[in-house]
């Protein structure tokens, strides 16, 4: 079975990630590992970047043709700051400099705009799907969904496992995700996929 390395800010977007990932390409096994602290994010990720590169590197368990997968979110509705992306971005670079097959996957404006595009999510709740990348805070979107059809929140493990049921992993189909789109289509050529 071939494997996906994926280092995500926080353990949600990995599950999510994941989730999605495994739907396309169900003979993928898919490892995630997180920036240290209890709450990782986006500023952890930047600190600990090539920490984590360098772990999967060496992990006697990683195979040559495996690839590795950086996945953030973009949080431009919220963020203004730079420095961090541009700290991942520049790591993810060298990495690929040095031999490793690597990619960065942004998810814009966050990950749960992936989910929104989703028909298997949208139609469960009866909701339309679309493109939720400019969007401000799909998660909260997708939260507000869940609540109108009595669901349990997204906020909860229970919630967003019972999200995951229905994915169907079709949210870069025509204009829905567009950055879902760029990162499938990338993974999709991607040695460690085909």
């Amino acid at each position: 079975m071939k494997t996906l390395w994926l280092i995500s800010e926080d353990e949600s977007g990995a599950q999510i990630f994941r989730a999605i990932f495994e739907r396309r390409f169900p003979e993928m096994h898919v490892p995630y590992i997180l920036p240290r602290g209890n709450h990782p994010n986006i500023s952890r990720l930047a600190i600990d970047i090539e920490d984590l590169i360098n772990n999967i590197h060496v992990d006697k368990r990683r195979k040559a043709d495996d690839c590795i997968v950086v996945l953030h979110d973009l949080d431009a509705q919220r963020r203004t700051e730079t420095s961090d992306y541009d700290k991942i971005k520049k790591a993810c670079e060298k990495a690929v400099k040095d031999g490793l097959k690597l990619l960065e996957c942004i998810a814009v404006d966050e990950i749960e705009s992936w989910l929104l595009a989703d028909s298997g999510v949208c139609q469960w709740l009866g909701e339309k799907r679309g493109n939720y990348d400019t969007k401000a805070a799909p998660k909260d979107i997708l939260n507000g969904w869940l609540k109108r059809k009595g669901k349990i929140t997204y906020y909860s493990v229970r919630g967003r496992d019972e999200v995951f049921k229905h994915i169907v992993g079709d949210g870069d189909q025509k204009e829905y995700s567009p950055s879902m789109r760029w990162a499938f289509t990338a993974l999709t050529n991607a040695s460690c996929t085909t």
